[in-house]
C-alpha cells in the first residue's frame, strides 16, 4: 500500500484523548464516577468543537469551502470563545442534573477553555495552519511540528486513561491505541523498531505509574503531551534548516520550507522546499524530499516517507542525511496574472502555501499524492463565471512573491 504523507488536522482521536484527559484532571479525587465520565465527555466534546466548521463548509463552492472554512473562524481565540458559551450554555440547560453538582461553575469552565485552547494549539503545531489571531491577524500560522497522525500521543494518552478506566474500558481504550499503531505498522506509516519501542514504554508506564491515583495519571499524561508539542517545533526548525542548506542555491532564494514529522520517528521527516528563481518574472521551483536528522544511525533511505512518496524526479541521493523525491516548476508570471484577473484563483490562494498551476487547475503541492486525487485541486473557471460567495479574507500564505491583492 502506497501513501504519500500530508498534514490536515490533529486527528480526532488524539483530540479526544486529551480532552478526556483534561476532563479527568478536572475532576476532584472524591467526585463519583457519574461526574468523573461528565467531565471527559464534557472535555472530549470541547475538545473537537472547533472542527464543527466542516458544517458549514458548503455555503461556499469546492474547493474553496474546504479550504478556507475549515481551520477558519472556529480556529480562531474569538471562535474559541463564542464555542465557549455554546457548551456552557448546553451545560447551564441541564442545571438540574448532577452533571452541575459535582464541579464548580469555575473548575466547568477552566476544564471547557482548556479543552478548547488545546484543539487550536495542537492544530497549530502542523503545516496546515490556523488563524489564531483574527482579527488582529489575518496570517496563517504553521508551526510545521506534529504530523496531523502521532502515535506517541496516542500511547502517552491512551495508556493513561486505559489505566484510569473501569476494567472493560481498560481493555476497549488499550485496545484500540495498540490496533491502531499497529495498523500504521502495516501500511507502513510506522517504523517496526518505533512500534517496539511504544510497546516498551507502555510496559514502563504500567509499572511506574501503577499505585497513582487518577488525578496525577492525567496530569502526567498531560505534561507529557505538552513537553512533545514544546520540543517538536525546535526539531522542525533543524530539519528545515537541513533542507535550506541541501537545495541548490543556483536554483534561486528558498523562501519557504514545509516540514512534516514522520510519525513515530522525530528525526526522520518529509519536507518541501520552495524556491523563487532570480531575475524577471522567475518562476517557482518546489522540490520534495525525505531528510533524516541522524543519517549516521537512521539513513533517509530507513524513513517511512521515501517508502511511501512514490515517484522519483531521477535526482541524486545527495547523501544519507536526504533524498531527493519530485521536482516542480511553475510560472510566476502566470501566478501573479491569475491572483490578480481571477476572482476564484485570489480566493485559492487565501490557502495555496506551495501553488502550482497543472492542466489548467491549480493545486497546493503540499497535498499532492502518487495514489490519490489531491484535496486542494481547483480547475480555472473562465473569467465570467460569477466570484464565489462568502469568501474569507486571510492572507495569502505567498504574498511575499505576489504582492497585495488588488
Amino acid at each position: 500500500m502506497r501513501i504519500r504523507l500530508h498534514s490536515n488536522s490533529v486527528d480526532n482521536l488524539t483530540h479526544t484523548f486529551v480532552g478526556a484527559a483534561i476532563g479527568e484532571y478536572a475532576t476532584p479525587a472524591t467526585a463519583s464516577p457519574r461526574i468523573r465520565l461528565a467531565a471527559m465527555t464534557v472535555g472530549a466534546i470541547a475538545a473537537n468543537a472547533p472542527d464543527a466548521d466542516l458544517l458549514y463548509t458548503r455555503i461556499t463552492d469546492p474547493p474553496l469551502g474546504y479550504l478556507l472554512h475549515h481551520r477558519g473562524h472556529t480556529h480562531t481565540v474569538p471562535g474559541l470563545a463564542v464555542l465557549a458559551l455554546l457548551i456552557w450554555g448546553g451545560l447551564w440547560l441541564r442545571r438540574r442534573s448532577a452533571w452541575k453538582t459535582g464541579l464548580t461553575t469555575r473548575r466547568w469552565m477552566l476544564l471547557i477553555a482548556a479543552a478548547l485552547a488545546s484543539h487550536l494549539l495542537m492544530d497549530a503545531a502542523n503545516s496546515y495552519g490556523t488563524h489564531p489571531f483574527y482579527p488582529v491577524s489575518f496570517r496563517w500560522l504553521y508551526l510545521d511540528a506534529i504530523f496531523v497522525i502521532e502515535p506517541w500521543l496516542w500511547v502517552i494518552l491512551g495508556t493513561a486513561l486505559a489505566l484510569n478506566a473501569a476494567r472493560r474500558s481498560r481493555f476497549l481504550i488499550g485496545g484500540l491505541t495498540a490496533s491502531l499503531a499497529a495498523a500504521l505498522t502495516a501500511i507502513g506509516l510506522l517504523h517496526p523498531a518505533a512500534l517496539a519501542a511504544m510497546f516498551a514504554a507502555v510496559a514502563a508506564c504500567v509499572y511506574g505509574t501503577r499505585t497513582w491515583d487518577r488525578h496525577r495519571r492525567a496530569g502526567a499524561a498531560l505534561l507529557a503531551v505538552a513537553v512533545v508539542f514544546m520540543v517538536m517545533p525546535f526539531v522542525s526548525r533543524a530539519a528545515k534548516a537541513s533542507a535550506r542548506a541541501a537545495v541548490l542555491a543556483s536554483d534561486g532564494q528558498v523562501i519557504d520550507v514545509v516540514a512534516d514529522a514522520n510519525p513515530g520517528v522525530p528525526w526522520c521527516w518529509s519536507v518541501l522546499t520552495l524556491q523563487q528563481s532570480d531575475g524577471g518574472p522567475g518562476a517557482l521551483l518546489a522540490r520534495r524530499g525525505t531528510l533524516s536528522l541522524f543519517p549516521g544511525a537512521w539513513p533517509a533511505t530507513s524513513c517511512a516517507s521515501i517508502r511511501l512518496t512514490g515517484q522519483s524526479s531521477g535526482e541524486a541521493i545527495t547523501s544519507d542525511a536526504i533524498v531527493w523525491h519530485r521536482r516542480w516548476q511553475t510560472d510566476l508570471s502566470e501566478l501573479r496574472a491569475l491572483f490578480a484577473g481571477n476572482c476564484h484563483a485570489r480566493a485559492w490562494l487565501q490557502f495555496g502555501r506551495v501553488p502550482y498551476i497543472q492542466d489548467g487547475a491549480l493545486v497546493d503541492l503540499r497535498f499532492e499524492s502518487p495514489t490519490r486525487q489531491n484535496f486542494t485541486r481547483m480547475r480555472l473557471p473562465p473569467e465570467s463565471r460569477e466570484c464565489p460567495s462568502y469568501i474569507t479574507s486571510w492572507e495569502p500564505p505567498r504574498r511575499d512573491v505576489l504582492g497585495s491583492p488588488p
